[in-house]
């Protein structure tokens, strides 16, 4: 869910563009269209948000 995976990049004191490069080669207005759920978080990106942060992988999915 883009609304978790704002709060955490929030957190993590993490701009779009950093975040984007954390998660290899995005961009910022991916992340951004990730986080107002304009574009669906897949698999891979739900796991790299997983593992940058420490939290769980159903974190980023709609339950």
């Amino acid at each position: 869910m883009g609304d978790a995976m704002k709060v955490y990049r929030e957190n993590h004191g993490l701009t779009t563009a950093e975040l984007a490069t954390e998660l290899g080669g995005l961009t910022a207005e991916e992340v951004s269209e990730m986080e107002s759920n304009k574009r669906n978080i897949n698999f891979d990106i739900a796991e790299k948000l997983s593992q940058l942060f420490q939290v769980p992988i159903e974190r980023f999915f709609d339950q």
